[in-house]
């Protein structure tokens, strides 16, 4: 939600290291909303809990950066797998391309795990800074073989880890589901802090047209979950251009940038 803080907001489309607990999935193409996986576990507390003073206490030696604007983006690097983490001279232009982001939505992360975003956080945060990544939590326990993930500055972004899911697509209408996450910037008070969710979605190009269609009721679904939340923003890779994006396009206050 639009706060007081002077962001340049973006309402609509952006075309182009903690493993958190799932609590929320999108269910059912044909009545997609969120649904509560559970209660939180004992001990855990969102970072968007109101028990949590702001940037007081959670991570004491992370020095918060404060400035008046973030910077979003979605990346695809080609596979990110252990081959590429091996090559250090493509690893190296990856890392430097991060670091120019406040929050980036990588996709197309090849493992069962999350041993890659592991070692390339390490190498993000080799010169100093505080990056941190989110998958769903099916990520290793599950099969999956491909995946997206957010990465983001802990000295700018907090993420509410309660809101990390893939959307729930048991017909498979979707190659790769799109993933989805609350964040908000730091150093300000909570009520004037900037919020936002993001749905980071890599689109099969063989089946574009049938996965975009679908994106616009991803994006109700994200927006209606009872949050109250009204910046939302899907960004990724849809396969198509401006003139090809169906529904999509004619969602009310929709802005496409690529």
């Amino acid at each position: 939600m639009s706060r007081l803080v002077p962001l340049t907001t973006l309402l609509s489309l952006v075309v182009g290291g903690v493993y958190l607990f799932n609590r929320y999935e999108i269910r059912g193409l044909d009545r997609l909303d969120l649904q509560p996986r559970g209660t939180t576990p004992a001990g855990s507390t969102s970072e968007f809990g109101q028990s949590v003073a702001p940037d007081s206490g959670e991570q004491p030696d992370v020095a918060l950066r404060r400035r008046p604007w973030i910077r979003i983006a979605a990346f695809h690097f080609g596979p990110v797998d252990q081959a590429k983490m091996a090559r250090q001279h493509v690893m190296g232009g990856i890392v430097q391309i991060i670091r120019d982001f406040d929050i980036v939505a990588v996709q197309d992360i090849r493992a069962e795990n999350p041993a890659p975003l592991v070692q390339l956080i390490e190498l993000v945060n080799a010169g100093g800074r505080h990056y941190d990544f989110a998958v769903s939590s099916d990520v290793g326990r599950k099969p999956l073989g491909r995946y997206g993930a957010f990465l983001y500055d802990k000295q700018t972004i907090q993420i509410d880890p309660a809101t990390v899911c893939r959307v729930s697509d048991p017909t498979g209408s979707f190659r790769w589901p799109p993933l989805v996450a609350a964040f908000r910037t730091r150093g300000v008070q909570p009520s004037q802090a900037f919020t936002f969710t993001l749905i980071s979605v890599q689109v099969d190009r063989s089946r574009a047209a049938a996965e975009v269609d679908l994106l616009d009721d991803v994006y109700r679904a994200v927006r209606d979950d009872g949050r109250g939340e009204d910046d939302v923003i899907l960004l990724g890779y849809l396969g198509a251009d401006t003139q090809h994006l169906g529904q999509l396009a004619a969602l009310p206050y929709s802005r496409s940038v690529a």
